[in-house]
């Protein structure tokens, strides 16, 4: 499975930052299960989901703190990155 995303430390608190197409996550439900399913990929860290279109600022889903604090940043400050992980077999 190849996503964009990364893992960072801020405050003592490791997370999982993922990105994600804006309407994968129209709502909170679809938000919570896409969060479930991307919390296999970081076992033991909080995923925060950051949604974005074309043109506009990212949205995140996910743990409240970590997303207001993920808002309040560039999203150039996030290091986005490939990552691949193999499949279970």
């Amino acid at each position: 499975m190849n996503i964009v995303g990364t893992v960072m430390t801020e405050q003592g608190i490791s997370f999982a930052v993922v990105q994600v197409h804006a309407y994968t996550v129209e709502t909170e439900a679809e938000a919570e299960d896409a969060i479930h399913s991307y919390s296999r990929l970081f076992p033991g860290l909080p995923v925060v989901l950051m949604a974005v279109a074309g043109g506009r600022s990212p949205t995140y889903w996910g743990r409240r703190d970590l997303a207001n604090f993920l808002a309040s940043l560039p999203p150039t400050r996030i290091p986005l990155r490939p990552l691949s992980f193999a499949k279970a077999s």
